[in-house]
């Protein structure tokens, strides 16, 4: 290897370290599957493994073409699909194979049992090779030393999960040998192949050959090899044509190398040494590129296929990252959302429950200032009771006793209808203030069940709300009668000799003595009439008196004020409870969110930190790799 311009040993040293990096990353990112493949591919660069892998559709000869390298009929070969497996072919002086199963273990066999294990002859062979995971040939050849091997892979075309197992073993590989029947040439499986498994997976050093040119008419081996080339040449062009860099690509891919060779022929001359019969396999030829590139470009090769994978894993690494900080920008976005609706729940709480306080203070405050004017509603309705029954009844002084229980009647009937109108109020403010505070309550358990709190205390003052709102319904009423008997509206009638004195007085004058006598009499029916006129003249004014005396010994409105506490004062306490947990609640709520959205916060930037970091970083090596590629294809040009 002479590359003036480059220091293989440095490249290698710099690409394990880049190796290294994105093996750290894939650890810390928790990308499993990448740092499988990072871990395989540092293996590989640090043993200087140099893998070469041979792809193909079945029955296009891969398993006689390699035969043709050992020289020897080593894998089995028939005209039906074969290889079941990978098989890899590896350098040792003494002969033999071992089976690798998918559970670890291993089997060392002979040649002959090849068939056994690793083909489809048979339904016990395929059963079998189903348990496989590879298997591995040993013999001596002489070119495949220093950590070199060539992979035999089962057909493209043959089913899903052979084509599977080839797909996913070509990132092992530096070179590929893609073989190619003469008499199918190049079709649009092994098209789609070539692009989107060889050279998506950074393949560039692949050598096309042609195989069962001995099947075809001499004059027609070159025009067959010239199709195939151009159809290679154009499923090339189109691919990197949609890819970022489409000159690049093609820049290190080169001239395309196609041979042309009769496998069939290559095998049966090496192993009777017929010298004529391998010439005419054009086999040598092939071999002779292949070893110029296993001794003069091997190196040049594991250094763009690393380079090339690095790039791969970086710009892997580099787009999971850029997801992760979409992930992370969503994640704070919903956070920044999820806090700021708590905070318009707990906002809008908060402003309930001072409406909640305003409306009871409200309320309590009305039916309180009411409770002031109880005796003077009650007085104002007696007043007005008595009057209308006086003035409603004939008034006469002998019929002062019925006016009396008439007037006690009014009286009462008056009291209890305005005892029922005050305690109406009472019941009717306090269930409004009830119904105002079961709304809350509502709000605090939606509340509660949409944030997934878990407040015992809310939920014990609900219970009590329960109880107390249950225990309204059998309150007593209030209990309020006007006193006494309808004898404290019966009043003395005032006797004067006034009117029969005059009376005497003026029939004297003008009678004479039997005039007084006469007058005496006449005055005193006319004093007795003045004293009845007088009398029904006062008495309203002393029904009166009597009601307002009355009223202070009832003392209504310290008995409404009393009612209004016993109604009142549960409410008051429910709320008093509720407002002080409830203010708790919202403030621990809103302190344990700041807490949290503070600490996620600092995760957060300290993630986007890190992030930004990798960017950079990553960005780094993937630009060092473009440059390293673009020294490399100036090398090999």
């Amino acid at each position: 290897m002479n590359f003036p311009t480059l220091d293989y040993r440095k490249s290698v040293f710099t690409l394990t370290n880049y190796l290294q990096q994105l093996q750290s990353y894939s650890q810390k990112l928790y990308l499993a599957n990448l740092r499988v493949k990072i871990d395989d591919t540092l293996e590989h660069l640090e043993t200087n493994s140099f893998t070469i892998g041979v792809f193909g559709n079945f029955n296009c000869g891969k398993s006689t073409f390699i035969n043709a390298f050992i020289g020897q009929h080593i894998l089995p070969t028939d005209i039906l699909a074969t290889t079941a497996t990978i098989s890899r072919i590896v350098h040792r002086a003494t002969p033999g194979a071992t089976i690798c199963f998918k559970n670890g273990s291993k089997q060392n066999i002979s040649l002959e049992q090849l068939a056994d294990f690793v083909t489809k002859l048979t339904s016990d062979a395929e059963k079998r090779a189903e348990s496989l995971q590879e298997s591995i040939i040993y013999y001596p050849i002489p070119y495949y030393q220093n950590q070199l091997e060539i992979i035999d892979t089962p057909g493209l075309n043959d089913d899903g999960e052979m084509t599977a197992i080839t797909s996913e073993f070509i990132e092992h590989c530096d070179v590929a040998i893609m073989l190619i029947s003469a008499i199918s040439p190049f079709g649009i499986t092994e098209g789609e192949f070539l692009t989107t498994k060889l050279l998506a997976n950074g393949i560039t050093k692949i050598l096309f050959v042609v195989n069962f040119i001995d099947l075809l008419n001499p004059a027609d081996i070159e025009k067959i090899i010239k199709l195939i080339s151009d159809r290679i040449e154009q499923s090339i062009q189109a691919w990197a044509e949609q890819q970022p860099h489409p000159q690049e690509i093609l820049d290190k891919l080169g001239k395309i190398q196609i041979h042309g060779i009769s496998a069939f022929q290559a095998l049966e001359a090496k192993a009777t040494r017929n010298i004529p019969l391998l010439a005419q396999s054009w086999f040598v030829n092939f071999e002779c590129a292949l070893r110029t590139v296993i001794n003069q470009e091997r190196g040049l090769i594991q250094l763009q296929t690393t380079c090339d994978r690095t790039t791969t894993y970086a710009t892997e690494i580099l787009s999971h990252v850029k997801h992760q900080e979409s992930e992370l920008a969503v994640e704070i976005s919903q956070l920044n959302k999820a806090k700021e609706t708590i905070n318009h729940r707990v906002n809008e709480l908060r402003r309930q429950k001072a409406e909640l306080m305003t409306s009871f203070n409200h309320t309590l405050s009305n039916i309180k200032k009411q409770a002031n004017f109880s005796d003077s509603l009650l007085q104002t309705q007696l007043k007005a009771s008595a009057k209308s029954t006086i003035s409603s009844t004939e008034f006469t002084i002998d019929k002062q006793s019925d006016i009396a229980k008439l007037i006690l009647t009014a009286v009462q009937k008056a009291t209890n209808d305005v005892v029922k109108q005050i305690q109406s109020e009472i019941i009717n403010s306090s269930s409004l203030c009830l119904i105002e505070l079961k709304k809350f309550i509502q709000l605090c358990e939606q509340f509660i069940n949409d944030l997934e709190l878990d407040n015992h205390k809310i939920l014990e003052i609900i219970s009590l709300f329960n109880q107390y709102n249950h225990k309204l319904s059998q309150l007593k009423s209030l209990s309020v009668s006007f006193p006494g008997n309808s004898e404290i509206f019966c009043f003395t009638q005032e006797t004067s000799g006034v009117g029969t004195a005059a009376g005497a007085a003026i029939g004297f004058f003008i009678l004479g003595p039997i005039g007084g006598g006469i007058g005496a009499a006449i005055g005193a029916a006319a004093g007795g009439n003045q004293r009845a006129n007088k009398f029904k003249e006062n008495y309203p004014i002393q029904v009166m008196a009597v009601i307002e005396n009355q009223l202070k010994t009832m003392n209504l409105n310290q008995q409404v004020s009393r009612y209004i506490s016993e109604v009142f004062s549960p409410i008051e306490k429910l709320e008093n409870l509720l407002v002080a947990e409830v203010n708790s609640m919202l403030n621990d709520m809103q302190n344990q969110l700041a807490e949290y959205c503070g600490k996620q916060e600092v995760i957060n930037q300290t993630k986007q930190q890190y992030f930004s970091k990798i960017q950079v970083e990553i960005t780094k090596i993937i630009s060092e790799m473009q440059h390293f590629s673009q020294q490399l294809s100036q090398i090999s040009a």
